[in-house]
């Protein structure tokens, strides 16, 4: 296990733990491959269920989804206000 700004990353890329506040520092959005990796979900369809259901925010760009940082953060932590 790695310790990198506030958050411990496992040796598979999920998240084990996370603070209620987010890193000062770093990206605001991410590739859906990475957030994909943050959540240590291993099937694309249940991030695309995830963004879908507005659960995590996502925009396109360009022919790609980013995904945004802040809402990965609050999805995991059980803050998320996305529809059901």
């Amino acid at each position: 296990t790695t310790t990198t700004g506030r958050y411990e990353a496992s040796q598979f890329g999920g998240i084990e733990q996370m603070n209620d506040t987010m890193p000062q520092t770093g990206p605001l959005l991410v590739s859906r491959s990475k957030a994909m990796e943050m959540l240590d979900v291993r099937d694309g369809r249940v991030m695309n269920r995830l963004i879908s259901q507005g659960k995590v925010k996502a925009v396109r760009i360009g022919r790609q989804y980013r995904v945004n940082v802040a809402s990965l953060y609050a999805y995991a932590n059980g803050e998320t206000d996305g529809g059901e």
